[in-house]
C-alpha cells in the first residue's frame, strides 16, 4: 500500500509499505479520505521531532476492509472515521507520541 512516510526533517516520500497485520480487537481501514493537519506540518518542518520513519495521515476516514479476531462490534464494509485524539496508550503509535 502507498503511504506518505517522513524519514527526517523535510524528507517526506511516497512509498510502498507493508500492509499492517490485523489482530485482536483491531480493524484494517481502507482509507478513502485523509487530511493533513498542523501536527503533520510541524513534524515535516521538524518543529515537533518524532521517531522516524513515521507515516503521515492520522486524520482519516474510510471503510473497514478486514477485522481482527475480537472486533465483533464492526463489520467489513462499515464506514468509519478515526479520532486521533483518543489514545490507547499501549500501541507503537501512542508510545511514540507520548515521548
Amino acid at each position: 500500500m502507498l503511504a506518505a512516510v517522513l524519514h527526517g526533517p523535510r524528507d517526506l516520500q511516497i512509498e510502498e509499505v507493508e500492509k499492517p497485520k490485523v489482530k485482536g480487537g483491531n480493524v484494517l481501514v481502507e482509507v478513502k479520505a485523509c487530511g493533513v493537519c498542523m501536527t503533520d506540518l510541524h513534524m515535516y518542518m521538524w518543529e515537533f521531532p518524532v521517531k522516524t520513519p513515521v507515516i503521515f495521515g492520522h486524520e482519516f476516514s474510510g471503510v473497514i476492509a478486514e477485522l481482527g479476531d475480537n472486533a465483533a462490534e464492526f463489520a467489513v464494509g462499515d464506514r468509519v472515521a478515526v479520532d486521533p485524539a483518543l489514545s490507547c496508550g499501549f500501541c507503537e503509535a501512542c508510545v511514540i507520541m507520548e515521548k
